[in-house]
């Protein structure tokens, strides 16, 4: 077994990730709720990671991607 602590970074006090890295993004949806995407932040927008095209909805918050079972050890 393998135990992950993922740190999310609330926007706008906790500011932007790195640009051009695979974030998870949590993004605000037109009802209120939100759901967690890989994207990333360009510099002037953020970005959807398996199209690239514009994510088009707020992201209130983001994380780096876990390392996952073959990734550094915490």
């Amino acid at each position: 077994m393998k135990i992950e602590q993922i740190t999310w970074h609330e926007l706008p006090q906790d500011g932007m990730p790195d640009s051009d890295i695979t974030v998870e993004a949590e993004i605000e949806q037109d009802d209120g709720s939100t759901e967690v995407h890989p994207a990333w932040w360009c510099g002037k927008q953020w970005r959807d990671a398996a199209q690239g095209w514009p994510l088009g909805r707020r992201v209130v918050a983001w994380a780096h991607v876990p390392a996952g079972t073959r990734g550094t050890p915490c």
